[in-house]
């Protein structure tokens, strides 16, 4: 499993979409998704993107990148990527001492 975080600025939302965003993004509520979840500014200008990507045996990050970025396509928001990072879950170590 890949989470691949996108930041970007959007470009031209309408007022219920600006409106409807800002509500939305709910730091509580934020989580990787397949589907991906959102958090923006007050303004609904710039935003966080998170996706959460199934991983074959060959997968590679510039794959994740690549299915995230449809994700966040599909909600049909006009932006621009600024940065996008793809952090392999498998390679991740658990730190917490076992007792």
């Amino acid at each position: 499993m890949y989470r691949v975080s996108v930041q970007g600025k959007f470009h031209d939302l309408s007022p219920s979409q600006r409106t409807k965003l800002v509500k939305e993004s709910d730091v509580a509520r934020m989580a990787f998704t397949e589907s991906g979840t959102f958090t923006c500014d007050r303004t609904a200008s710039v935003f966080t993107f998170r996706c959460a990507v199934a991983a074959g045996v060959d997968f590679e990050d510039w794959m994740a990148v690549e299915t995230a970025l449809e994700a966040l396509a599909e909600h049909g928001y006009s932006h621009t990527v600024l940065r996008a990072r793809a952090t392999d879950m498998r390679e991740v170590k658990d730190r917490r001492r076992h007792r």
